[in-house]
């Protein structure tokens, strides 16, 4: 649990356009004008705040840190996009500032740790947004958003992202027949395996039991159904083109701590050889771009797999919070 004098609040806030968005916060009992910083976690696909629980809490035995973490919409407790909506990464990389500012009250600067599509959304809002962003941690990143790949162009994946979100739309929601079962899931996951923690705080807030008078019993998860892609299409609309990925990296100027797991995904994913190289390549170029345009780029890499930041809270806040103090107070470059 937190330190004293360190509250952990569970809450929500409204955007302008009438979304509430869940979150997860960390900070001293003066508020954010007590605290060293801000830092706004943004969890993966398909995960929630709870991917940063762990993390939060144990920051908050090394300093008065003001740290939130968000259920991404659709996810966890915020809520689902209308129909007329559209997952994207895109989209939700512009949300950044909106989320902060509706959580802050003000447009002062903030810290963004991004974690694997997280990390998508991130590196977005700094591009974006260089006067608010000043400093961006990435966790098991590919490098950017989601590009053209498979040999499908922009226009493919928008089209088939069309044909997901109408073929998602009236599923229902994965069921479990129990909690434990949930946890047992996410633990065992083939791709992302996690601690028994790290399993336990995500399901806490991705799944509702059917009957609430049997919290343990039969549950749902709360994730939009239209979140979930199908093989070949993936789960988005917007896909950009290698050269407008590149353009939004070397946009970047503030530093950067780029994290990777020694059993990253791309080691771990049931993929040929031969496009697992094609995969590391292309990593590879971008993190070099991300290297040329930031302020500072320090790479990482932590034992374990892709969940590290959860399922080794301590360490990774020993690692990230000593840089954060190094380099917030340092000018971006320009």
């Amino acid at each position: 649990m937190p330190e004293d004098g360190v509250r952990e609040i569970d809450t929500r806030c409204q955007l302008a356009n009438g979304l509430h968005i869940a979150y997860l916060r960390w900070c001293p009992g003066g508020g954010a004008a007590a605290s060293r910083g801000r830092i706004l976690c943004y969890p993966g696909w398909l995960d929630n705040a709870g991917s940063f629980a762990n993390l939060g809490r144990a920051a908050a035995a090394h300093g008065a840190w003001d740290i939130v973490a968000v259920d991404p919409p659709g996810c966890g407790k915020s809520d689902r996009l209308p129909a007329s909506g559209s997952y994207s990464d895109y989209e939700e990389a512009a949300l950044v500032p909106v989320i902060a500012r509706a959580i802050w009250g003000d447009a002062k600067p903030f810290s963004v740790f991004g974690h694997s599509r997280g990390a998508n959304v991130g590196t977005g809002a700094a591009a974006a947004f260089p006067e608010l962003i000043s400093a961006l941690v990435l966790s098991e990143a590919f490098g950017g958003l989601y590009t053209e790949h498979a040999g499908k162009t922009a226009a493919d994946h928008l089209r088939l992202g069309w044909n997901v979100d109408k073929k998602n739309a009236g599923t229902p929601p994965k069921a479990h027949a129990s909690f434990a079962a949930a946890v047992a899931r996410q633990q065992a996951h083939r791709v992302f395996p996690k601690a028994p923690s790290t399993a336990r705080n995500l399901a806490e807030r991705g799944i509702r039991p059917v009957s609430p008078s049997s919290p343990e019993g039969p549950c749902v998860s709360t994730n939009d159904p239209r979140l979930h892609g199908v093989e070949g299409a993936g789960n988005q609309k917007v896909y950009l083109t290698k050269q407008a990925n590149d353009a939004l990296l070397a946009a970047i100027r503030c530093p950067v701590l780029f994290l990777e797991a020694s059993r990253s995904y791309l080691t771990v994913a049931q993929v040929s050889e031969d496009k697992r190289t094609m995969l590391q390549a292309e990593k590879a170029e971008r993190k070099r771009i991300l290297a040329q345009a930031a302020a500072s780029c320090d790479f990482r890499t932590v034992e374990g797999s892709h969940h590290f930041h959860s399922d080794r809270a301590e360490h990774t806040a020993q690692l990230v919070l000593p840089w954060l103090e190094k380099v917030v107070a340092k000018p971006a470059k320009l």
